[in-house]
């Protein structure tokens, strides 16, 4: 038996909270008193709006009636049936304030000024966290929402740009024997992919790309360079193209003749946006010592881990592998050490570049490559990656490296079965609850053994489910004083999320819930 008095609900909730871990529900005794103070003092107003540029989430403990329904209106305008709008409102118990509706007030006039993020109002605050994309927009954004007037309420403002130091704009292809295959490239948009793949379609490309997002601005031109590149490219049967952000660079082992791949180029920068620029080479056989005697090492360990060794021709070089690796298996993932060579041309380093990325299916591998040689030994979950390796290799390396590929395959772990769909999930429970009921003792919020097995019911469906909206109410006959029965239906309602949550682990299961 629990008895005592309470400061407040809360504590009350708490120490049953505690009690409920040791002890049986149908055998634990509440006789713990809340205080009348707190009896009688309703729940803050709140309101959390999460937006994104394909939805708006708002959840709170707001005014009911027509401060609500000016609430949604607001709302609605912002969503203006663009975006998906969702709420999930407790009616408050009070009459808002003043301060309340400036504070909303500020809350809807910031929320304005972002694309995407997070806007908390409470009663003196407001609370602002906003995303950006670039290191520009993130200033921008940041002086407009500190020029709202906070009126006497504490506001509070945070703009971040996770890429505000993007790693750039890129595209590699290799064509080999006529055929042309893009090895990377970085596109801002999902209609910015499809648009880059339709058009790569009428230069033979109808594999899927593997580009990256990147949230930064695409350089004006970049896309316009990359068809000026492969047009150029047409008649010849082996290049490589290399473009970042504003910089072309080609390879043409097959053209020994100076003058036409100077031709290439001119061509070319005739039609060359403004401010950027353009080089070609042969990918030279008859390099110093120091290139032909070039090594470099990767190990991909178990754990994710890559460690790179070798040389390179500069420092640029050197940034432009470890900013690759890091951005493939992670920024804390990957050891990097090497002497420079001047002598080793940009191919070397473009070899190292697609290497990397053909690394991806790989769970772990040990490579190493020299100018005449590449071994690849190692293991992976896909039961292609020996042939999708060796199709990879064959466009990145010329002919003359002869190849060791050792992939064994190694199927993957076995993971937990799919969730039910959410809405599988509501009728089952709904079917549970046409037949039986959550039933109380009388004048209390202590849950009887049959309801109490309901729940267990309930909470063997929701461990199987994902994320679903749920509401939850307490109810009481009509006896006694108006006020009692609305705090007994609420204590009701805790009771039954209580239950819900002993074995669903509610905070992680469901969506939004609603208690009332």
């Amino acid at each position: 038996m629990l008895s005592g008095q309470a400061a407040s609900a809360a504590q009350r909730f708490q120490a049953l909270t505690l009690a409920r871990k040791s002890v049986a529900i149908h055998n634990l005794s509440d006789q713990i008193s809340v205080s009348e103070t707190d009896a009688k003092t309703p729940a803050a107003l709140t309101l959390q709006i999460l937006k994104t540029p394909k939805f708006i989430r708002a959840m709170g403990n707001v005014p009911s009636g027509p401060k609500q329904e000016a609430l949604l209106a607001g709302l609605r305008d912002m969503a203006a049936g663009q975006v998906e709008l969702k709420h999930f409102f407790t009616a408050a118990q009070r009459r808002p304030s003043e301060t309340w509706l400036n504070a909303q007030q500020l809350g809807f006039e910031a929320l304005a000024q972002i694309h995407r993020g997070e806007v908390t109002i409470a009663e003196d605050r407001v609370v602002v966290k906003a995303l950006a994309k670039t290191e520009e927009r993130r200033q921008a954004v940041l002086t407009n929402l500190e020029q709202l007037s906070p009126a006497g309420l504490l506001y509070e403002v945070v703009v971040v740009a996770p890429n505000a130091a993007p790693e750039g704009y890129r595209f590699r292809a290799v064509k080999r024997n006529g055929a042309l295959r893009v090895l990377a490239c970085r596109v801002d948009s999902q209609m910015h992919l499809k648009a880059l793949a339709s058009a790569l379609q009428a230069f033979g490309v109808t594999h899927g790309l593997p580009c990256l997002m990147n949230l930064a601005d695409r350089p004006s031109g970049f896309d316009k360079t990359i068809f000026l590149a492969l047009d150029a490219v047409k008649p010849i049967r082996a290049a490589t193209i290399h473009l970042e952000d504003n910089h072309l660079q080609l390879f043409f082992p097959d053209l020994p003749e100076a003058d036409r791949i100077a031709a290439v180029v001119e061509k070319i920068k005739q039609r060359l946006p403004e401010g950027y620029g353009v080089e070609a080479s042969r990918n030279l056989s008859d390099m110093a010592d120091g290139g032909l005697a070039a090594e470099f090492s990767f190990e991909l360990e178990a754990d994710g881990n890559l460690i790179l060794q070798g040389p390179l021709k500069d420092q640029r070089a050197q940034r432009a592998v470890k900013a690759l690796a890091q951005a493939r298996f992670g920024f804390d993932k990957v050891a990097f050490s090497g002497s420079l060579v001047p002598a080793l041309g940009n191919d070397w380093t473009l070899q190292i570049l697609s290497l990397i990325e053909a690394m991806l299916p790989l769970q772990r591998a040990q490579m190493r490559l020299t100018r005449q040689d590449l071994a690849v030994s190692g293991l992976s979950h896909r039961k292609d990656a020996q042939a999708a390796l060796a199709l990879s290799v064959r466009q990145i390396l010329p002919n003359t490296v002869r190849t060791d590929l050792q992939i064994t395959y190694q199927p993957p772990p076995k993971t937990e079965p799919d969730l039910l769909p959410a809405a599988r999930c509501i009728s089952q429970i709904n079917g549970l609850l046409q037949s039986e009921k959550i039933n109380f003792d009388p004048g209390s919020d202590r849950v009887n053994l049959a309801g109490q097995n309901l729940l267990d019911k309930i909470a063997e469906i929701l461990r199987q489910c994902g994320e679903i909206p749920l509401e939850i109410a307490g109810h009481t006959d009509s006896q006694g004083r108006e006020e009692m029965n609305l705090q007994l239906s609420q204590m009701r309602a805790h009771a039954g999320y209580d239950g819900a949550a002993k074995a669903a682990y509610f905070n992680r299961q469901f969506f939004g819930a609603r208690l009332w």
